[in-house]
């Protein structure tokens, strides 16, 4: 019963294929209710799943684009997992986010979003419809700013997050 209305059903309502922009009534916005409904009715059977090897495959299952060494202890921390791509060796702590979709101007706008390699989003973070490039470090409760990209080398704090070291920076000046 958990495939069919989790997976089947679930990936049938909402794909990669639905138009990026949608009005707040339209079909498409329903259907993208009722397949996070079925998400959280329908729950995972194989426990365990969260911090394992096993895990990658588990997400990709929903569509998620996950790479090498992920590691994350929560079962689904993409609210969009069609629209995530996650590069090799990214860490997501417990509660840590990845949100693929934004509310504006009576419209619900979703579209591919990225978590670069080497990435890592610490405790309660959310990555809100931004992306990362390489080693990036959200800290822990920083939630990012819509549409913000997250330069390769730094850590983020805050919430909008904001810069708050950049090691190849200080490397530079001898700190």
């Amino acid at each position: 019963m958990w495939w069919l209305m989790a997976m089947r059903l679930a990936n049938y309502l909402y794909h990669d294929r639905l138009p990026l922009s949608n009005s707040l009534t339209s079909k498409v916005v329903t259907a993208w209710f009722i397949e996070n409904v079925i998400r959280i009715v329908f729950k995972n059977p194989w426990h365990g799943v969260e911090g394992s090897a096993w895990h990658a495959r588990y997400l990709r299952l929903f569509g998620v684009n996950v790479g090498q060494n992920f590691f994350c202890p929560e079962n689904m921390p993409f609210t969009d997992p069609i629209f995530a791509y996650v590069g090799d060796d990214v860490t997501m702590d417990y509660n840590a986010t990845m949100h693929q979709h934004s509310f504006e101007d009576g419209m619900l706008k979703w579209g591919p979003r990225s978590l670069g390699s080497g990435s890592t989003l610490m405790q309660s973070s959310c990555l809100a419809f931004s992306d990362t490039l390489t080693d990036v470090v959200l800290r822990p409760g920083s939630v990012t700013w819509k549409g913000q990209e997250l330069e390769s080398l730094t850590q983020y704090e805050g919430s909008p997050a904001k810069p708050v070291t950049n090691p190849a920076a200080n490397c530079m000046s001898g700190v």
